[in-house]
């Protein structure tokens, strides 16, 4: 394997960026009714294998197969079945060396987020999903943020002790303080306050808590997998459609109550240095000095692809149905673009 500042020399060429790059085609697992396709970038590999599980962790692969080789870097692989609930993760030879990892452009996930899941997202809508639209824009825009566990974890806020600390506790209202049925809570206090719009900090499937563990508890500026629910603030974080369909009952309940959606992402964040990017396409997404050091200008991470963002900025829109908030040290171009 070349070494880091070799591999940043390599993708910075004309000959990479013209054989190699491809920001039309969309990667990830689509699972439709039609059938289920895969598509992996990783253009150093000399093998890729996708490797199916019945379960998000644990248990040995019922299911290997070799990836399709295409162009500009791209592994694919094809079935008509609908592989909805069917977890999975690549292994990748390059150089001789062998790397496992879950998909980069995961849409679903196990817990803890270590094995990715085939999702068809048209199983995850909650009941009225197809009717839901974000309020009309107000001419004053009012913005509330919150923390979707902070938001309902006391149990002085009167919330149902099943729902406290989750997506489901914006399902619940008319809650008041020690259910005193005077002193208002959860969305009724934020109705009383007069806002436009709640802006939940990350709340995408980040590694700093253990989805085991009712009782951790961090901000999320620490992301694994862009476009999955946190499976922390699910009921059930073990199955990967659960924390999909109950971050869409959170927004179904926030737009049903007069409030458009934001949600807070840090592109440039990275929880791991040997993360699944990293892994699929070694030191592409990390900006370094020439001498192959991490710049880390941001001290979290420095990944920054435009596609990757653009990309993960418009799943955010079209699938959950609400607004990113890019951090403030992600490339005005990237978001504005994004934004169009």
């Amino acid at each position: 394997m070349l070494k880091r500042q070799e591999l940043k020399r390599l993708y910075n060429t004309s000959e990479f960026k013209e054989n190699y790059i491809d920001t039309e085609r969309k990667q990830g697992a689509v699972c439709t009714g039609e059938g289920t396709s895969f598509l992996l970038w990783s253009p150093l590999s000399e093998k890729a294998e996708l490797r199916f599980y019945k379960e998000g962790e644990g248990g040995s692969s019922f299911f290997q197969t070799e990836m399709k080789k295409e162009k500009k870097g791209m592994w694919s692989y094809k079935t008509e079945e609908n592989l909805h609930g069917v977890y999975y993760d690549f292994r990748t030879v390059t150089k001789g060396e062998e790397a496992v990892f879950g998909d980069p452009y995961a849409r679903a996930c196990g817990v803890n987020g270590k094995r990715s899941m085939s999702v068809d997202l048209k199983e995850t809508d909650p009941k009225g999903w197809e009717e839901d639209r974000s309020p009309q824009k107000q001419e004053e825009t009012v913005i509330y943020e919150l923390h979707v566990k902070e938001f309902s974890w006391d149990e002085a806020g009167g919330f149902s002790k099943e729902n406290r600390g989750k997506y489901l506790a914006f399902t619940e209202e008319h809650t008041t303080l020690n259910k005193d049925g005077v002193h208002l809570t959860g969305l009724d206090y934020l109705k009383k306050l007069g806002i436009t719009h709640v802006q939940i900090m990350p709340a995408y499937d980040y590694g700093s808590v253990n989805e085991k563990n009712d009782g951790e508890f961090n901000w999320g500026y620490d992301p694994v997998n862009y476009n999955v629910p946190e499976g922390s603030y699910s009921s059930d974080p073990y199955h990967g459609e659960v924390r999909i369909r109950e971050f869409k009952e959170m927004v179904q309940a926030l737009h049903k109550n007069g409030f458009r959606v934001i949600m807070d992402v840090v592109y440039n964040h990275m929880y791991d240095l040997d993360s699944n990017l990293n892994k699929a396409v070694p030191w592409y997404y990390f900006r370094t000095y020439e001498n192959g050091e991490i710049s880390n200008g941001s001290a979290c991470g420095e990944f920054f692809n435009r596609s990757g963002v653009t990309g993960s900025i418009n799943f955010c829109g079209n699938v959950w149905r609400i607004f990113a908030d890019p951090d403030q040290n992600a490339s005005k171009f990237v978001c504005l673009r994004a934004r169009r």
